[in-house]
């Protein structure tokens, strides 16, 4: 086992260390070694425990079971003492599940870091927008097994805490409602989280309202008590699944732990209930289906370079794309004809590509605010949010609005955003599929 492997390795070391010593030196230190000295001891309070980390009852080796590149990289038998005593506390504190689940998008992110990091370049790997281009630098891959580490480190802390408060990031709407989720699923089920959604007026991308306008209570209908005051609180700045976070995105809703992560992190929503009048603006848009349509979500962001940068690709995909993407989607599923299509888009040019293709099966909202990508005369992307103009809680609900659409959806079609993952975990049944696994990737 792991932990037999590495007390011979820690056994042998100390031996070969001792036997350089000189013979009187040796004989003391071989005695001060005797298990039988110890007998009876007992540790003085504060003192770092010599069994401290992993133990024979945390069964690592099933924990770590199939995580290749976890075992390659950092809990190996000749793990450092850190990843040793670190592992081994959050074994302590984390649930099981929810570890498991941690370390296995831990996983697929070292994976796609090693095939995507250009090894044989020390400066910064060329980004041409190229599908499979390298992504990172080798001094760039070389921190990510540090990023875990840390990462495992705070939610050691997180799973401790009994309030926990999720502080705002400055980025679009569904980046702070997927940070809340991933802060509730690894807190511990009896802690108090809640989203400090209120704006301090600074916001250049989580811009929607003025200062002092709280986001989360213009969509939610969970009920805020009082501020209490509390020692362990807790505050989360950031999403601790790698597998949330910037290009990894592209990971979250494909490959064979996809079903059961979207299942996991559905459970923590619960409490967390939209306003009425979201549901109600829903509600309407689905009336408008004819009753028995199979329904069929799209989520078309905007393209610039700041959205394609983001794709695991490094490229988004066309709106012919998704448009074709949709027809053959609905097309597998049979009775393509009596399929509606909900399109929820950023991005002005896709609604009339869409409407040419679908007619009066496309429903899609009226009124929300849209932009038509590429970048200003200033080379800024243009896109919806991050703006100078600042937006208003109306968008927001606009975008929360969308995602209830497509959650309501049999299948969705996507590419890499906040909004597609947020939507597969509303909706952990409905079938998620990537444009790209239905449209050959070099007409995308």
């Amino acid at each position: 086992s792991m932990l037999a492997d590495r007390w011979r390795l820690m056994r042998n070391y100390v031996l070969r260390r001792v036997a350089r010593f000189p013979k009187p030196v040796r004989a003391a230190v071989m005695a001060a070694l005797d298990p039988a000295r110890w007998a009876g001891l007992t540790l003085r309070a504060q003192a770092p425990s010599a069994a401290e980390g992993l133990r024979s009852e945390h069964r690592p080796g099933e924990l770590l079971e199939g995580l290749r590149e976890l075992g390659m990289a950092l809990f190996r038998c000749n793990m450092t003492g850190h990843a040793y005593r670190l592992l081994g506390r959050a074994v302590d504190v984390i649930p099981r599940e929810k570890l498991r689940l941690f370390l296995e998008g831990a996983d697929e992110v070292l994976a796609a870091v090693a095939a995507r990091t250009d090894w044989a370049q020390g400066g910064a790997p060329d980004r041409e927008l190229s599908i499979g281009g390298f992504l990172f630098s080798r001094e760039e891959s070389r921190r990510i097994p540090a990023l875990i580490l840390q990462n495992l480190r705070e939610l050691c802390d997180l799973s401790s805490a009994s309030h926990v408060k999720v502080a705002i990031v400055d980025n679009g709407l569904f980046a702070n409602w997927l940070q809340l989720v991933d802060a509730r699923f690894f807190a511990s089920e009896a802690a108090e989280v809640e989203a400090d959604w209120q704006l301090r007026g600074q916001e250049r991308e989580f811009n929607y309202g003025q200062k002092g306008d709280d986001v989360f209570c213009a969509l939610f209908k969970e009920p805020r008590g009082p501020p209490k005051a509390c020692q362990t609180e807790y505050v989360v700045y950031h999403r601790f699944n790698l597998l949330l976070v910037n290009v990894f995105r592209g990971l979250f809703l494909r490959g064979p732990r996809a079903a059961m992560r979207r299942q996991l992190y559905s459970r923590v929503l619960g409490s967390l209930s939209p306003r009425p009048d979201l549901l109600r603006s829903r509600d309407e848009v689905l009336a408008m289906a004819r009753p028995g349509a199979r329904l069929i979500g799209v989520h078309k962001r905007v393209d610039n370079p700041g959205t394609a940068r983001m794709q695991l690709d490094q490229v988004m995909p066309s709106t012919a794309s998704f448009v074709q993407a949709t027809l053959r989607l609905a097309s597998r599923h049979g009775d393509a004809e009596n399929t509606v299509v909900i399109l929820a888009t950023d991005d002005t040019a896709a609604v009339p590509a869409f409407r040419a293709a679908f007619g009066e099966r496309l429903l899609c909202r009226a009124g929300v605010r849209r932009c038509d990508g590429g970048v200003n005369d200033q080379g800024v992307p243009i896109e919806v949010h991050g703006q100078p103009e600042r937006l208003t809680l109306d968008d927001a609900r606009d975008c929360f609005v969308d995602a209830l659409l497509l959650a309501s959806c049999k299948a969705f079609v996507h590419a890499d955003s906040n909004v597609t993952i947020a939507v597969g975990i509303m909706n952990p049944e409905a079938e998620a599929v990537h444009v790209r696994d239905l449209v050959n990737a070099e007409s995308a």
